[in-house]
């Protein structure tokens, strides 16, 4: 067979395929396109797992008439301008793949509005074909709606899961960007049922007792380390709460939950416990000149130019946690320790044994498909 140049519309199907590959991957685009548009609420509802239909509507700036068939074009982005861009800012996404990928596999209507007047436009895509731009009601911010993903990539649909596993994936991505974003409302529906709801301007500790619960919360001990270039904050497992299996570890860096063995282990070498695992979510706040996100179609992997700098970071912030609460639990221990009784002219002390209340053994909300996911309070019904 000859080499040749392939058909733009195989391009795109394949290039569709490395940033979308599930309904969550597809709610995580249009989630950072709403949170780099300023929204301040975010609604996303689906429909059998997301398969059938995907709505993410949200009140940021929205898109004037013309942008709306110029956003789903390849390598259009509002985000960056010229490459040093990528080392200054902070935007979720900047390489104009997503809307373009989403319509290359699906039927895709965006609907949007730049000001409070009621009036905007709507744009209509059908699996890679514009199908026309039209006048439609809409308040300030865009709606995105997303129908029948891969029903031209049959292969595709063939490998994706069935419809509460896929729910399940789409509510994972939701609340990792709900731990970072706390000022952003969020509302989640699955087949007309609420699954989330997360008012603005909620404190880590409290986002973290809505989506995980009271119990595990009170099982965490809070981090927080800042020095040049850096800062590292959220919650760790107080050293008695360890277990058995790795899960609830959340890592964030510059509002993107990724994968990176080096902060990972960094964790766990504070603890120095073997085989039992720490919970976490640890959230932080990098200089984007050190960070390069652009080596994974997903941005679900970052590099770093200074890494062990950072992980040595990481384990210190960890471990002076951990060394704090040790040194609380020693004091509680004598001031509990302290307990007199009166014989025969003198005082005798009498010690006694702190509580132990391991109330984290009972913390398990369902089995989890990947060592690194959450645990909601909820299991889909």
């Amino acid at each position: 067979m000859k080499i040749k140049k392939l058909p733009p519309e195989v391009i795109s199907k394949i290039a569709a395929g490395e940033v979308i590959e599930n309904p969550a991957s597809c709610v995580r685009e249009l989630v950072e396109n709403s949170l780099d548009a300023g929204a301040e609420e975010i609604n996303v509802e689906i429909k059998n797992g997301g398969i059938e239909r995907i709505v993410v509507k949200d009140n940021g700036s929205g898109m004037e008439k013309d942008e709306i068939p110029l956003a789903v074009s390849r390598y259009t982005t509002s985000k960056i301008e010229k490459i040093e861009d990528l080392e200054k800012k902070i935007t979720l996404g900047f390489r104009g793949e997503a809307l373009h990928s989403i319509m290359a596999v699906s039927r895709l209507t965006i609907i949007s509005s730049v000001d409070d007047s009621g009036e905007g436009w709507k744009g209509e895509f059908s699996f890679g074909e514009f199908m026309g731009l039209k006048p439609s009601p809409h308040g300030k911010g865009t709606t995105v709606v997303v129908e029948n993903l891969f029903e031209n990539l049959p292969v595709r649909r063939k490998f994706l899961s069935g419809p509460k596993q896929e729910a399940r994936r789409v509510y994972q991505e939701l609340v990792n960007y709900a731990f970072w974003f706390r000022g952003i409302c969020f509302r989640f529906r699955d087949n007309e049922k609420e699954r989330l709801y997360l008012p603005t301007n909620q404190s880590l500790e409290e986002r973290i007792s809505a989506i995980l619960g009271d119990e595990f919360r009170d099982s965490l001990l809070e981090v927080y380390f800042e020095r040049e270039h850096i800062k590292i904050y959220g919650f760790v497992s107080k050293p008695d709460y360890l277990k058995g299996s790795a899960v609830n570890q959340v890592i964030m860096i510059n509002g993107r939950r990724v994968k990176h063995d080096g902060i990972r282990k960094a964790i766990y070498r504070a603890y120095n416990q073997g085989e039992r695992h720490p919970s976490f979510i640890v959230l932080m706040e990098v200089n984007p000149s050190l960070l390069d996100f652009n080596i994974h179609p997903q941005k679900k992997e970052v590099k770093f130019s200074r890494g062990l700098r950072i992980f040595e970071k990481v384990y210190m912030a960890v471990s002076e946690t951990l060394a704090k609460e040790k040194k609380n639990i020693e004091t509680s221990i004598a001031i509990e320790g302290r307990v007199y009784s009166r014989g025969r002219g003198r005082f005798q002390m009498v010690v006694s044994e702190p509580k132990n209340e391991r109330q984290g053994e009972q913390l398990e909300f369902g089995e989890v498909p990947v060592k690194s996911e959450l645990q909601p309070q909820y299991e889909y019904t």
